[in-house]
Parts: C-alpha cells; structure tokens; sequence
C-alpha cells in the first residue's frame, strides 16, 4: 500500500504542507523481506541525484500489532515484520496523462470531438508533441542509461512504471545543465525497481535453471513488453551458451515504451485496442469499414434475440431446474463447464461467510497466496501450467515436462487433449498387486491376459512411466539418454518427433493407396498425434516394463496357451527362466542395467507377434535366437564390468540384429574369446564381498539350478525372492569345528567369498532363537536347512561328508562347468 505522508512538525493547516509517498509492505515470510532488502539495495547501487531516477529517502523495519497474519504465527523478527519505504511525492504518472489526452481514441472519433475543449477533461484527442515525445523518451533512457553503468537491469520498463514529475523536482541537480531546448513541464521518473537485478546471469546449463528463468520472467517482467528470448523460455535448452543478456530486454521494453508514447499502449497490446475500435467499424487507422455499423446492429438484434431465449438474470444457479442447467452448459466445452463449476463452487462457499469473513479472507489472499489460476483451453497455456505444478514449478520432474507435451501441444483435439492426460494420470497411479482384472496372480496359464490397449485402467506407477520413456527413446534413437536435471526431455520430445513423422509418412502413403484405388474421394486418414503416441508406444512400454520388474509372466499375451499353442510347458518354463535371470541381473547388478533396453524391446515385439500373428516363426526368432543371446551378454556385463560405452555399443548391435528380418544375432560374441573372459571372470568374483556380488550370485546359482531342473524335467519353484549363505560361516567361534577343517586364514579368506562357497537359499527371516544359538552354523545344522530347499544345487550339497577346501574348489569347478551348459556365448547360425 502507498499513503501520502507529511514530516512530524509540519503545520497542516498550511496551503504549503509538504508531502510524501509511504509505501508499505506486509512481510509476511522471508521471501518478502528479502524482495524489500533487494529493492532497497538497487536504490542505493543507483546515483542519489539523478533527476530521472526515484530516491529513497528512507528505509525502516517495525513490528505491526494491528495485521491479524502478523500477530498470529509470524517466523520473523518482530523489527522485520513490516517494511516501509519513504519516497517523493509525485502525483501525476505517464499513464494517466495517455489516459487524460484519450491518445487510445481513434482518428475518426478525435474529429467528431474537436469541437470539445480538453482543458475541460472532455473526449478529444491531444497526442504528445515530437518535442515532448523526445523530451519524455530521452529522461526515461537517461534514467536507464545509469542504471546500467551501475551494472544494473531493471527489467521491467513499462508505461505503468514512469511517473511524471513537475519541473520543480530535479531541477537543482548537475544533469539539467545541458538539457535541449525542447522541454515539456513534466520530467520522467522511472519507478519500481523490485524486478531490477544484474545485466547478465550465469549460463543455463540445467533444466533447473530454465524452469526457474521462466518463473522469474512470469514474476518480474510485463508480458506485452516481454522479449522474444523471455517469452518463449520453455523451449530453451540448457547449455554453456544460453545466456540471457537482461540489458537487450530492456532495449526491447524501451521500444514498447516508445510505441506507447505515441499510440497509448504496447504494440502487443494493440490487438485489444484494434478490435475494440472495429466493433464501431473503425479500424485503427480511423478508416472507415465497410458494414460496420451495420453489423453492429445486426449483432444487438441477435443478442437481443438470445437474451429473451435464455434464462433470466434473476434465477440463481440454484434455483434453475436441471433441464436449465443442461441447457445452460451445453455450448460450453469441458474446460469452460470445470471453470463454471469451480465459480459456482466458489460463490456458494463465499455467500456463508460474513463480511467481516471475506474482508480477513482478501487480506490472507493478498498477503499469502503466490498466483490463482483458471486454466486456460490454449494448449501452449496448458502445458506451462502442467510444468509448474509443485512448488511454484521448480519440483517438476521431466516426465511432467514430457507429459505436457504429448498431452497437449502434440495432440491437436481439445477433448483429445484431456483424454489422454487422464490417461496418463491412470496410468501413473500407484501400481496394484496385477495387472489384470483378476485380483491375484494366478497360474493357470490357460487364462486369457487382458490386451495392453485394454479400456480399464491400469496403474503402473510414475518410475515406470519415466524408466520405460528413458528405455524406448534410447532403443529408439540409439543413444545413451543420461537422467539428470531434467535434460532427458529434450531426448524424449526427439523421439516423440522422430515417431509421429515416421508414422504420419506411413498414414501419408496409406492414403494415397487409398485414393488411387478408389474411385471416389476417400475421406482423410488423421494424422498420428500425442494421443496416439501414448496409447501406442508410452502405455503399452510401461505396462510391459511393469510385468517384467513384478515377475507376472502369466500376464504376458506371448506366454498364454490359448494364443501360443505351440510352445510346450517346458518351453514356457524355459523361457520364464530366461527373463528371471535378467531381472535378477538388471534389478541387482549396477553395470548390466542397459540390457533392460534390449529385454523391453524384446518383449514389446513378442507381444506384438503373439497379439497379431499367434506366435509363429515371427515369435521364435526372437525367443530361441535372441533371448539366449541376451542372457548371455547380459551376464558378461555384470561379470567383466565394461564401460558405459562399450555396454550400449552392445545394446545398439543387438537391436540392429532384430530390425534385420535375415539376423539371428550371430557374431554379437566374436570369438570362444568372450566365454572364456565370463568364466575367469566369474572365477575370481568376490560375490560374498558386496550386497551387489551377493545378488548376482544368487541370480547365477538360480539359474543354473532352473536349468538342470529342465533337464530332469522337474518343476520349477515359483518365482519369488532368493539370497545365498556362506557355507563356510565368515565369522566363527575359536575351537570350533570350522577352524579345525580350515586352520589356515588366507586359504579361509581366498574361498570364503567365491561363488563355490555360496548356496542357494530362499529368503525367509531366520527365527530369534536360531540367531542368539546360531544352530545353523554347524555343518550338519546347515545340511539340514539345505535339504529343505527346493533348489537343485542347494540339495546335492548335503551328499558331501564335509565342507574343506577341497569341497570348495571342487564345488566352484562344478558351477564353471555349468557356465558352458547354460550360457552359449559362442553361437554361430
């Protein structure tokens, strides 16, 4: 609030008193307070005797007892609970006297009002003179001038934020020495300097920096005197070169501000003025159009005719019957109608309130609430306002970036528009125990899984949704997309770009077959869109990844006896076995998490083959030729560590080999080379030394164990969470039975870590008693646990006598072995 102010001992009574401008501000939380500390700084960074530049004459900090928000919970120091800012009093403002001279008005009604005197405040037109045009513009510039030799912006030049000032205020300083001839009675002060900051900032090298870039341009500068580069922030991108250079955006605003000085607004705010004046058939330029008034009239008689044909103003939203509410809301769309309805909400919450009630409810919305917002039906509107959901927008993660994009500005149809951003919203819902319309899991395979385009909702999670974005735009793009301050975007909206020109190409020759084999005019093919893109190729990749990370293989299409009636029971289990290998992999070993790239695209394509096709030679290729092959490198992966650059080189060749229909994948493995580094590899492996060796292990041992139970065709155990024990226990009691077999340490602390002296073992929680005693640290003790698990590997142990050193080395050349059994690195069709 701004109140005039008058000095202490000044006599009232006094024609002469002489005034001030208090400006008050409730600081209601520390961002306030350092806004009033910002704006304070800039002033005192400015020269104090520049005629064109508004001072602070002075600056004070106090508690106020009488503001409810104040006394009440206030987390600031009781001297900085209200700022107040002491400056001349200057009663006249640039935009009043544009108001006062009526310079809006257009040339055909300023001649109609000549004969009106201006002195007596009528209609007539009186622009400024190219002499106090010049006068006015050079103050203003003047006063910007010093505000950048200060190394100072101020970011927000506008007409509002010029005041006028008589020549008594400024006179008596240096600058007016040499001042031109042509003087008006007003001097410009330019005001407001709580937008103002540095000329330049720091590049934006993060998507952070970008979104906070936009929420600074949306605070602090006026949209019609908003640059390009501060108008369009969304669609930067992040890198050492974005700098923005916040003198040209006051460059820009001073040419806004000139434009204004001779017709009276901005000029992007002259299409409000241009169609206010064509509804009189003006247009701005003062000529005459033709049928305006004409269509003037026409446009009363239909309105006239509408009014009678609606409903009175006097009924009430409450008292309409629902055929009137029907009837009310049936030209409004589905933006307008939630509008609507919030107002009516509104109002009705606001007539319960007292007036005493509303008047504390706009002080707490003046003082507390950041912005309102009523969503807009433009999409480029839309999607800004789905960035900035959080606080104030900086909490967005890309994915909400993404889904603005697919949502709403590549997706043309409004209600399209919603549809799929509900979509989304189902789909990113916390995830259930399936997927499926069942409640459960179930493992009757002969049941029908529900389509990935199914109509139901299905919730997978948000992660999902991001893991599957990053996974198919790398496949897609084959590249390596890095996950970090939300530059992914830029990939993803890539990728999204690549796949609507490839299909809306695809559409383009589907419809010129169309017409060439038609003989009359075929109506057009719609073009592929965001909605299309998301229900496509986001939902079925998530829904898939969701599967495959939960472990519900019953749910795959591909996997189903009714639609793959070819593949045995063996076959299915087989199979199932390879995929909970790689999840194992995936999910427990750090440096083989770009195999899930290849995994996802194999299983997206055997769902295709399986919901198109039934299966058949389509879904071989990529079961027997292209899952082994995976499951072999994905192990090399994990054991030999390679670098990030060598593991997507693999990615990318693997998924090259699929896209060619003559591929079976051969020579992803060069050479027997390749299998013998896996076997060292895994010989040396300290599996029992980290959580992550630990994982591995036991997804290595499980997987051989699912194996050999093939091969003696035996069921599998259902899927389900393993871990491995130490045979040989890591700690142990002196005199005990273990240090008698292994008396030497560094033999104990060769083996203790190798992947021989680990055992299959189902991850239960061991029992109180059994810790406090350790039962199970004897060998006999463990031979018993061991014959209760169901793992193949796990039971041969307890056929040996005893656990030595022997036993170990023979026991780790056994799982060798079984290295070349399992795994073929080498094969070659």
């Amino acid at each position: 609030y701004v109140f005039e102010a008058f000095p202490a001992n000044n006599n009232h009574s006094s024609t002469k008193k002489k005034k001030y401008a208090l400006k008050r501000i409730n600081c209601s939380d520390q961002e306030l307070l350092q806004s009033c500390r910002h704006e304070a700084g800039i002033h005192r960074s400015l020269p104090s005797n520049h005629p064109n530049l508004l001072e602070l004459l002075g600056l004070k900090f106090e508690q106020d007892f009488t503001s409810a928000s104040s006394a009440s919970s206030s987390s600031l120091p009781e001297e900085y609970n209200v700022c107040y800012m002491l400056f001349p009093y200057l009663r006249n403002s640039l935009r009043g006297e544009i108001t006062l001279r009526n310079i809006l008005l257009n040339q055909d009604d300023h001649r109609q009002k000549q004969q009106h005197d201006y002195n007596n405040n009528s209609l007539q037109r009186q622009s400024f003179a190219t002499v106090e045009v010049i006068h006015l513009f050079r103050g203003i510039l003047d006063a910007l001038l010093a505000m950048h030799n200060a190394n100072i912006s101020h970011r927000d030049v506008k007409l509002e934020n010029v005041l006028l000032s008589l020549s008594t205020y400024g006179d008596h300083h240096h600058y007016n020495t040499a001042r031109s001839a042509a003087r008006s009675k007003y001097t410009p002060i330019l005001i407001d300097y709580g937008s103002a900051g540095p000329l330049t900032t720091p590049p934006l090298t993060t998507r952070h920096s970008i979104l906070n870039l936009m929420e600074v341009a949306s605070t602090h500068t006026t949209f019609s005197y908003r640059p390009p580069e501060l108008s369009d922030v969304g669609n930067l991108r992040a890198s050492s070169s974005c700098i923005v250079d916040y003198g040209k955006v006051d460059v820009w605003s001073l040419g806004c501000v000139l434009f204004g000085l001779l017709h009276g607004v901005s000029p992007f705010e002259m299409e409000f003025v241009k169609d206010n004046n064509n509804d009189d058939g003006y247009g701005y330029d003062g000529k005459r159009r033709s049928g305006g008034r004409e269509k003037q009239q026409q446009q009363q008689e239909e309105d006239s005719t509408n009014k009678a044909a609606t409903l009175p103003p006097t009924n009430t939203w409450s008292k309409l019957s629902p055929k009137q509410k029907s009837t009310l809301l049936t030209p409004l769309s589905n933006a307008n109608t939630r509008i609507f309805h919030n107002f009516i909400h509104l109002t009705k919450r606001l007539s319960l309130l007292t007036t005493r009630e509303r008047l504390r409810l706009l002080d707490y919305i003046v003082e507390r609430v950041y912005l309102l917002v009523c969503i807009p039906e433009t999409s480029r509107i839309a999607r800004n306002i789905v960035m900035s959901q959080g606080r104030k927008g900086m909490d967005n993660e890309a994915v909400d970036d993404f889904k603005g994009l697919v949502c709403f500005r590549y997706t043309l149809d409004e209600d399209d528009m919603y549809q799929t951003f509900d979509q989304w919203d189902e789909l990113a819902a916390e995830p259930t125990i399936s997927i499926s319309s069942s409640s459960s899991i179930t493992n009757d395979s002969s049941s029908s899984p529900p389509s990935l385009s199914s109509s139901k909702p299905i919730a997978v999670g948000r992660d999902i949704i991001t893991s599957a974005c990053l996974l198919r735009a790398s496949a897609a793009l084959r590249t390596k997309i890095r996950s970090r301050g939300g530059d992914e975007v830029y990939e993803w909206e890539r990728w999204l770009r690549q796949e609507l020109w490839l299909q809306n190409q695809l559409l383009a020759k589907k419809q010129q077959q169309q017409d060439n084999n038609s003989k009359s005019t075929t109506d057009p093919l719609q073009p592929w869109q965001g909605k299309d893109f998301f229900a496509n190729k986001i939902q079925p990749a998530s829904i898939v990844l969701h599967k495959f990370r939960t472990r519900q293989w019953d749910e795959f299409t591909f996997l189903s006896k009714d639609v793959n009636k070819k593949m045995t029971k063996m076959e299915r289990s087989a199979v199932i076995a390879r995929f909970d290998f790689l999840r194992d992999v995936i999910m427990g070993v750090t440096s083989a998490k770009e195999a899930e790239i290849v995994v996802l695209d194999i299983l997206l394509r055997a769902e295709e083959e399986a919901m198109s096709n039934g299966g058949g030679s389509g879904l071989d290729r990529y079961l027997e030729k292209f899952l082994p092959l995976v499951e072999s490198w994905t192990l090399w992966m994990a054991l030999t560590r390679p670098s990030p650059m060598q593991r997507h080189a693999r990615v990318f060749s693997l998924l090259d080999a699929m896209d060619d229909v003559d591929s079976v994948g051969a020579g992803i493995f060069a050479d027997d080379d390749e299998m013998e580094n896996v076997k060292a590899a895994m010989d040396e492996y300290e599996f029992g030394a980290s959580a992550g060796g630990k994982r591995l292990a036991a997804a290595i041992l499980k997987r051989m164990s699912t194996h050999l139970m093939l091969e003696e065709k035996k069921g599998i155990p259902d899927g389900g969470d393993v871990s491995v024990d130490f045979i040989l226990p890591s700690k142990f009691a002196k005199g005990s039975e273990w240090e008698k077999q292994w008396p030497e340490e560094e033999e104990r602390v060769e083996w203790m870590n190798r992947i021989g002296n680990l055992a299959l073992v189902s991850s239960r929680p061991r029992s109180r008693t059994a810790k406090k005693k350790g039962a199970d640290s004897s060998w006999e003790q463990k031979c018993v646990n061991f014959k209760k698990e169901p793992w193949l590997l796990t039971r041969q142990l307890i056929e040996l006598d005893g656990w030595d050193a022997a036993a170990v080395q023979d026991q780790q050349k056994d799982i060798l072995s079984l290295t070349d059994l399992v795994w073929s690195f080498g094969t070659k069709e």
